[in-house]
């Protein structure tokens, strides 16, 4: 099967990697297109459409804006390009929030559209994921509170935990150095459970952005 994964390949700990190479393994033919080669740190006028995305009674013309600005009117163009040159079987989206969900109309003209999103409720709401969900033949979700939160899709939507790659992640046999070490990005959430570990005299060290 011919396959176009758009995901997040800019940083080679990006699980989409992971992905892509588990369908090659089962022999697909499998395109990457790096969605997020363009990105940059959020800036106000992000901050403020994707606050405006949350009031679905706003007219779609409004929202849209959000879809546009910066370089990402620009990479959806090179990402519908590259579409029509493959046509290919099937198109897998995965950390596409800044896609216009229209643009998966033009991919069910030759393909079937799977969207997978791996993040919690609170995320869905925010990037409004029912939009990528509704027009999706198959949507995987890593919670099933999000399937549970979309209910009406229920038919289309099936949770699906993310795999690992265990020549990468595997037991090795080093000294212990910390009681508990968090990898991943900071938000004000995991900074509490932080704080509150090492107040309780906890070991803590934190990798990541």
């Amino acid at each position: 099967m011919n396959i176009l994964f758009v995901g997040a390949f800019t940083n080679k700990w990006s699980t989409n990697y992971e992905m892509v190479d588990a369908l090659n393994k089962l022999n697909h033919n499998v395109k990457i297109f790096n969605y997020r080669k363009y990105e940059n740190k959020k800036k106000i006028f992000d901050k403020i459409f994707s606050f405006l995305k949350l009031f679905t009674w706003l007219p779609f013309k409004i929202n849209k804006i959000y879809y546009e600005i910066y370089a990402r009117s620009s990479i959806q163009k090179e990402l519908k390009k590259e579409y029509n040159e493959l046509k290919p079987d099937l198109v897998i989206l995965a950390k596409t929030n800044t896609l216009n969900p229209s643009v998966i109309n033009i991919f069910k003209k030759y393909s079937k559209v799977i969207y997978y999103f791996m993040d919690p409720p609170s995320t869905a709401s925010k990037i409004r994921c029912d939009r990528y969900i509704a027009k999706s033949d198959i949507s995987f979700v890593t919670f099933s509170s999000v399937r549970d939160k979309y209910y009406k899709y229920r038919h289309k939507i099936f949770v699906l935990p993310q795999g690992v790659d265990i020549k990468t992640f595997r037991k090795i046999n080093l000294d212990k150095k910390y009681d508990v070490i968090f990898i991943g990005s900071k938000d004000k959430k995991r900074e509490e459970y932080i704080s509150f570990l090492k107040k309780n005299k906890i070991s803590v060290e934190c990798f990541g952005n």
